[in-house]
């Protein structure tokens, strides 16, 4: 059974995060309203054409469909911190001058 709902996905929680309804799948990506049902209530499987279709509909990636929204937005969140920190720096090219050493004598 939770094998069930995990292949199924988050479809009613991503539309609720942007504001849709089932019947926002009919009229904006032509679903029929069994199809709409189906894909809602879970009883469709998800491939890869209505997971574009969906995340397309509610701006998420594909995959995050298959997420809750609460989840994938934290990965989105760690994803800006990762890219973040490995930026490269931009190096001045006129070297720093270092502060005048002293000369000592050795010996």
């Amino acid at each position: 059974m939770a094998d069930k709902l995990k292949s199924r996905g988050f479809v009613q929680e991503w539309m609720k995060s942007a504001e849709l309804i089932q019947a926002d799948m009919i009229k904006k990506l032509g679903y029929s309203k069994a199809k709409a049902f189906a894909v809602w209530h879970g009883d469709q499987r998800l491939n890869e054409d209505i997971l574009e279709e969906i995340a397309a509909l509610v701006n998420a990636r594909p995959y995050e469909i298959l997420l809750h929204p609460d989840q994938a937005y934290r990965l989105r969140r760690l994803e800006a911190v990762v890219a973040d920190a490995i930026r490269p720096v931009e190096v001045d090219p006129e070297p720093v001058s270092s502060p005048a050493r002293l000369d000592r004598k050795v010996g």
